[in-house]
């Protein structure tokens, strides 16, 4: 009698069965690496977890910026590091600096027990002593006046940003924060923001940096485009006023001859070709012309004299007696 074992048949089963403990296997790993990860090992402690991100400090600077990033950043780290919330404000308290710090320990017996307080009560308290009223009022005003003018559009949508987190009750939603940041735009950028119908604020703040860009493209080209210059025509005069010293060998030669011009022999200032001395017409004496005569004035010095007036001519009167008209014929 003969036997034959089926081991192909045999083996399936086996193997099917050692393929879900291994997949059985592999989840319970993946639950176990999920559950440390959300509930980290009691070795290391929650605030070592947190020091380890060098978290922010906040000294009680009278500064609503500050408070409000300070208190931001820790919110956010600790839900990062799953912190627990009866811990929180413990921590946070930790971290506090200067006057923060002073007024925190003289304050927290007031909030006793510290781990049943909240970290929305601690930030609404630490906002109440160190963000009064004024000075939000102050940000809001500040909020209201805000307006491009000068800024570009990435310094202007900054500061929007920045303040807009303080005036909540002017633009409590999305919407009317759109608004106001298109309002407030450069005039010459709100026309075309306003014609692409931006609904968002990223897509107004796109629209603007475009139209920034194209703006900025045209000044440059005006910029470097030439500007027509006119050059103006000096007219030579006709006469120049005479020098009161008469001109010497080496200018004459400078017109270009080599010597006089009547005789073609050498300059011979102050005498005539022939050799006789020349006589002056103005002060009567040898050896220089009148032009250039010592004694002469200059014609601003020379006054003019008065215009000749005329004597209005008189009316006259011829008397006769009776005897002289008779006998004058008529």
């Amino acid at each position: 009698m003969f036997v034959v074992v089926m081991r192909g048949s045999m083996s399936t089963p086996r193997r099917m069965h050692t393929g879900r403990q291994r997949l059985r296997a592999l989840e319970e790993a993946i639950l176990t690496l999920s559950h440390h990860s959300r509930h980290p090992s009691n070795t290391q402690s929650t605030f070592d977890r947190i020091a380890r991100h060098r978290p922010p400090t906040y000294d009680g600077v009278a500064d609503p910026t500050t408070l409000e990033s300070w208190t931001r950043e820790m919110g956010k780290l600790f839900d990062a590091t799953f912190c627990p919330d009866h811990e929180r404000v413990q921590i946070a308290a930790y971290y506090l600096r200067g006057e923060a710090d002073n007024w925190w320990a003289l304050a927290k017996d007031a909030y006793q027990p510290l781990h049943a307080m909240s970290w929305t009560d601690f930030i609404d308290k630490v906002q109440e002593r160190f963000y009064p009223d004024e000075l939000r009022w102050q940000k809001q005003e500040e909020f209201l006046t805000l307006a491009q003018g000068k800024m570009t559009v990435q310094a202007y949508t900054d500061r929007f940003t920045e303040l807009s987190r303080f005036a909540t009750s002017v633009v409590p939603s999305e919407k009317d924060r759109v608004k106001r940041y298109i309002k407030k735009l450069d005039p010459r950028i709100r026309v075309h923001v306003i014609s692409s119908g931006a609904t968002t604020f990223q897509q107004a703040y796109d629209v603007a940096l475009e139209i920034q860009s194209s703006i900025s493209e045209e000044d440059s080209s005006k910029k470097r485009a030439p500007v027509p210059t006119t050059t103006a025509s000096f007219k030579k005069p006709r006469f120049s006023a005479p020098s009161s010293t008469p001109p010497t060998t080496s200018s004459r030669k400078g017109n270009g001859g080599s010597g006089c011009r009547g005789c073609g022999k050498d300059f011979h200032p102050g005498k005539k070709c022939d050799g006789s001395p020349i006589s002056c017409f103005t002060c009567g004496k040898e050896g220089h012309k009148s032009t250039f005569c010592p004694e002469r004035r200059p014609d601003s010095e020379v006054k003019q004299l008065p215009a000749p007036t005329k004597t209005p001519v008189k009316n006259r009167v011829y008397c006769m007696t009776e005897a002289e008209a008779e006998v004058q014929p008529a």
